[in-house]
């Protein structure tokens, strides 16, 4: 939830994942529909084949019935009256067919010489065809499928007395008809992805939208929570809570100013607000005394931090507001607390942290004090370059500081939490619907 998009991009992308899912789904269901009816073909046209050979097989079985030595000349005469007269709905023929003996002699022949394809078909069935291995096999030559058939013919009694080698050309209308087929198969089925997909998006932009609505809802409810929370525990401690919008703008500037990335500049905009959240569990007469605190009641005051870690550790949404919320106290030069962290190892939000949180107590007037002039509390920071603060960072921030100091230093509320919604509206992406 660490980032929102607009309506008008939730729609865009689910629009375009959508279509991306039903091209994929088209091309995948596509190539098994092509599959399924193609081997469906495949079976077809092996079931024609097969056919045609056993309708000879019929027309000569008296023939084979006859028990003695097959007269190879009225043989070859049946052959060619089968292949002279085929069916009236026939739906091929073969191009090429021998019939060999038991011995593998060629007892009678068929070929078609007027088929433009016979040499492929003479070399594929040659290379297909061996001795009493009955198989049928589909092939293309030029596109055009063909089936090799090698089949024993049977007498009555079921006895193989000759062996039949072939290759059947599928009729064009056949082949039409089955493009015509795929074709329309192919188009349904892309038709109704495409109309499945179109029923869907509909439902889908409802129902992410619905969530979106509800993200919204919930990132601002916890983004007002951290504003209340933060300005509930600045007001216990000083009766103001301008501290905390103040010191959030000019972290922010600071950081827009070294370039920090949206994600870093999200947790520091949430430890900000809550960097002293843990002295909700100071006791009052430490937190509100007047005077100088004794060293015990300091060693209390510093447990602050672990009170804050704790308490933004049981918010997985605020993860990196503890990076402000346990370090803001550490020091360059490692003489700060909660841990004693020196130098980089102090998360950079934290450096950025103490830089202003150290200015705005220096300018702002409080109770006890009046506001510190530009120069001085420059001056002041300066002094802590290489022990308090970053050096790199002092000084970035100093030459920022005037700008910021002529912006907001007497700054009304208002303005100042106009200006800091505008800030959580870009750096949350809580762009308007519509």
């Amino acid at each position: 939830m660490q980032q929102m998009i607009s309506k008008k991009s939730l729609l865009k992308a689910l629009a375009w994942r959508l279509g991306l899912v039903a091209a994929v789904m088209a091309i995948l269901v596509g190539t098994l529909t092509y599959m399924t009816t193609r081997n469906n073909f495949t079976e077809m046209v092996n079931v024609i084949a097969m056919r045609s050979v056993a309708r000879f097989n019929a027309q000569i079985t008296p023939f084979l019935d006859r028990g003695k030595a097959l007269d190879t000349r009225l043989l070859q005469s049946k052959v060619d009256d089968f292949t002279k007269h085929p069916l009236k709905h026939q739906q091929g023929r073969f191009v090429l067919a021998k019939l060999y003996d038991l011995q593998g002699l060629p007892v009678a022949a068929v070929a078609e010489k007027a088929y433009p394809l016979l040499d492929a078909v003479k070399t594929r069935l040659a290379k297909e065809r061996k001795l009493h291995e009955h198989k049928t096999s589909i092939f293309r030559v030029e596109g055009s499928p063909h089936v090799i058939v090698t089949q024993p013919l049977l007498d009555s009694s079921g006895n193989t007395v000759l062996e039949v080698a072939g290759a059947f050309a599928v009729a064009q209308e056949v082949i039409t008809a089955f493009r015509l087929k795929l074709g329309r198969n192919i188009l349904l089925v892309v038709a109704i992805i495409l109309a499945t997909t179109a029923l869907l998006y509909p439902l889908l932009a409802s129902l992410l939208g619905r969530v979106n609505s509800l993200t919204r809802s919930l990132l601002q409810a916890n983004l007002e929570t951290i504003q209340v929370l933060g300005s509930a525990i600045a007001k216990r401690d000083s009766d103001t809570d301008i501290h905390n919008f103040r010191v959030t703008l000019y972290a922010v500037k600071l950081a827009e100013k070294l370039g920090l990335e949206r994600k870093v500049i999200q947790g520091l905009i949430k430890g900000s607000f809550l960097h002293d959240v843990g002295k909700i569990g100071i006791h009052d007469q430490i937190l509100l005394k007047p005077g100088r605190l004794d060293e015990e009641e300091f060693d209390e005051m510093k447990r602050h931090v672990e009170y804050g870690l704790d308490i933004v550790n049981r918010c997985q949404w605020l993860d990196d507001a503890a990076e402000v919320v346990g370090a803001h106290h550490e020091k360059f030069d490692g003489k700060g607390y909660l841990k004693g962290l020196r130098g980089e190892d102090i998360p950079i939000t934290a450096r950025i942290f103490a830089l202003v949180d150290v200015f705005d107590a220096l300018t702002a007037r409080r109770p006890y004090k009046e506001p510190f002039t530009l120069e001085n509390t420059l001056s002041i920071i300066r002094l802590g370059i290489g022990n308090h603060f970053d050096p790199q960072l002092a000084q970035t921030f100093i030459e920022l500081a005037p700008k910021l100091h002529t912006a907001y230093a007497g700054i009304n509320m208002e303005s100042m939490q106009k200006e800091l919604n505008d800030i959580i509206d870009r750096y949350f992406s809580l762009e308007k619907d519509g």
